[in-house]
C-alpha cells in the first residue's frame, strides 16, 4: 500500500514540475499541440498567393495501387475507395498539385481549407531554407562555418568540431538520437527553457563521421541562425518566407514559454495549402515568381542522394529534407524526387520531373510509410494524364508500353512487347516470355507468377512501370525502344 502512495505522489510531483511534468501531462506528441504551448504568430501575405483549382474533380486512383506499408505493402482490398482510406488513416488533408493547378483536394476527420495543425519535423526543412538564405546573404561564410562563431558554449574539446553543415546533416556526433533515446526528446519538446539543454550537451562521435538523426541539432541549428542574423527566427521566417511565398493563412510556431523560443525542430502549425507553397519554391529551385529566394545551389543540395555516404552522411537524407521516396530504399540514383517529412506520416512531397507537389497531414502514420506512400502516388496517372490514360486503347496503351525497362542499381532488365494481341514481358520473373493481363485502371498482371506491373504514364509518355512480386516492389526506368 505506501508503494502505491509513494508512486502516485510521485506522479502527482512530476506532473506539478517541468518538461517531465507535461510528458506526463499530454503524453505523445500530437497535431493539436499548437493548444498546449505559447505561441508566436506569422501573419498572412498581403498578397497571397492561389493555385489555380482545375474546374473537373479528378479521382484518386485505388488505394491498393498506392498504399506502402512495413509488409512491405498495405493490405487492402482492391476496391477500397480512396476516400475511405484517407478517412480511417487519419488523413485530415490531401492536396496534389500539378504545374500550379489542384488536381484533388481532400480534408476530412473535423480539417477544412483554413484548419491548422502541427506537423512536427517539417518544421527542421523550413529552417533549414532560411539557413540556406542567410548563407545567400552571407550571414553565414558557408555549412563548414564552426558553431563555436555563435556559440561559446562549442568552444572547446570536439564539439569546437562541429559545424553548420553538420547540423545540417544530422552528422554533429552529438550524445542525442531521437530514435535512440524518447526521454531525452521529450525532455527537449515539452522544456520551459530549451536553452538549459545546451549545459548536457556532449559530443558521442567524431563530428562528420556518423548519421544520428536528431532534433537538438536542429534546436542548435535554429540558435545559430539567430545569432547569424541578429533577428529572433519567427521574425526572420515571417519577412523571408511566410510574405514571400504569399502565404494565405496565420500560422504559429509553438514555444517553449512565454516571450522564449519556437520549437524549430517541431513546432510550425500551419494549413495544409501553405506547406504546398514551401514544396513550390523547390520546385522552381529556389524562385518564387521570378524573385530569388534561395539558391539555386541550395535547393540542389536539398535533393541530392550522398550514394557514396562520405563524411558521415546518408543517401536518404540531405539538409533537413528526406529523400526516402518510392523505390528510394534501393538507392536509385536517378531519381530526384523529395520531401519535407514529420511525426505522424506529415509530408511536403516534391517531384520535380512531373512538377508535382503533394501535402498529407495527419493524426497518424497508420502502419505507413508516408513519404513512400506519397510518392507512389505521384507515379500514377493523375488528373488530365489519368484522363488521356483511360482514353487510350488497348493496342494504342501496348504500344506506348513496348520497350526495355531497367533498374540501374539492382542491375536488372526486362522487356515489353505487344505480340498478337496479347501483352508479353520477358525476363522479369523466367526467361521466356508471360503473358499479363489489364486487372485495374492501369495494372497488369499474371496470377501464376504472383506479378503485377503498375504503369507510370505522364507527359503523353510511359516513363516506367512498377513492379510488384513476391512481396518486392521495385520501379524500373523504360529505356530505349524494344528492338523489332
Amino acid at each position: 500500500m505506501f508503494s502505491r502512495y509513494l508512486a502516485l505522489g510521485l506522479v502527482l510531483f512530476l506532473v506539478s514540475c517541468g518538461s517531465a511534468g507535461k510528458m506526463l501531462r499530454y503524453g505523445v506528441p500530437n497535431v493539436t499541440d499548437h493548444q498546449i504551448f505559447p505561441k508566436a504568430a506569422l501573419v498572412p501575405s498581403a498578397t497571397p498567393f492561389k493555385f489555380h483549382k482545375v474546374s473537373e474533380e479528378y479521382q484518386l486512383p485505388p488505394a491498393d495501387l498506392w498504399a506502402c506499408g512495413d509488409k512491405p505493402s498495405y493490405k487492402l482490398v482492391s476496391d477500397y475507395a480512396p476516400e475511405k482510406f484517407l478517412e480511417e488513416t487519419g488523413t485530415l488533408a490531401l492536396i496534389v498539385i500539378r504545374r500550379d493547378s489542384i488536381l484533388y483536394e481532400y480534408y476530412g476527420n473535423g480539417h477544412s481549407r483554413d484548419s491548422y495543425s502541427t506537423v512536427f519535423s517539417i518544421t527542421k526543412s523550413f529552417l533549414s531554407t532560411m539557413v540556406g538564405i542567410a548563407i545567400t546573404e552571407g550571414k553565414f561564410t558557408s555549412v563548414n562555418q564552426p558553431v563555436s562563431d555563435f556559440l561559446p558554449e562549442f568552444a572547446e574539446g570536439d564539439k569546437a568540431k562541429i559545424t553548420i553543415g553538420h547540423l545540417l546533416q544530422m552528422t554533429s556526433g552529438m550524445n542525442f538520437s531521437d530514435y535512440d533515446n524518447l526521454i531525452k526528446l521529450g525532455r527537449l519538446y515539452y522544456s520551459k527553457n530549451q536553452d538549459n539543454l545546451l549545459k548536457t550537451i556532449k559530443v558521442k562521435y567524431t563530428p562528420g563521421s556518423h548519421f544520428a538523426y536528431s532534433s537538438l541539432s536542429s534546436y542548435v541549428l535554429e540558435l545559430c541562425l539567430e545569432k547569424a542574423t541578429g533577428v529572433p527566427v519567427a521574425e526572420y521566417m515571417q519577412e523571408k518566407i511566410w510574405t514571400k511565398l504569399g502565404m494565405e493563412y496565420p500560422a504559429y510556431l509553438n514555444m517553449d514559454r512565454e516571450d522564449g523560443r519556437p520549437k524549430m525542430y517541431a513546432g510550425l502549425s500551419a494549413t495544409a495549402i501553405d506547406l504546398a507553397k514551401l514544396g513550390r519554391l523547390f520546385l522552381h529551385n529556389g524562385v518564387w515568381n521570378g524573385t530569388d529566394v534561395v539558391s539555386n545551389d541550395w535547393t540542389n543540395a536539398c535533393r541530392t542522394r550522398n550514394c557514396d555516404e562520405d563524411g558521415g552522411k546518408v543517401w536518404n537524407y540531405s539538409n533537413h529534407w528526406w529523400l526516402d521516396t518510392y523505390s528510394g530504399h534501393v538507392n536509385a540514383e536517378d531519381k530526384n524526387d523529395f520531401f519535407a517529412g514529420g511525426f505522424h506520416g506529415q509530408i511536403v512531397y516534391v517531384n520535380p520531373q512531373d512538377s508535382t507537389i503533394i501535402v498529407r497531414v495527419g493524426t497518424t502514420e497508420k502502419e505507413l510509410f508516408w513519404g513512400r506512400t506519397i510518392s507512389k502516388l505521384a507515379m500514377l496517372p493523375l488528373g488530365p494524364d489519368g484522363d488521356e490514360f483511360m482514353q487510350l486503347g488497348d493496342e494504342l496503351l501496348f504500344s506506348l508500353m513496348d520497350g526495355n525497362y531497367r533498374n540501374k542499381k539492382k542491375n536488372r532488365n526486362f522487356k515489353v512487347h505487344f505480340e498478337m494481341g496479347k501483352l508479353m514481358v520477358e525476363n522479369l520473373i523466367t526467361d521466356g516470355p508471360i503473358e499479363l493481363v489489364k486487372d485495374g485502371m492501369f495494372s497488369f498482371s499474371n496470377v501464376e507468377n504472383d506479378v503485377k506491373l503498375i504503369v507510370n504514364y505522364s507527359q503523353h509518355h510511359v516513363q516506367g512501370i512498377i513492379v510488384q512480386n513476391a512481396g518486392e516492389q521495385t520501379f524500373f526506368y523504360k529505356s530505349e525502344p524494344a528492338a523489332e
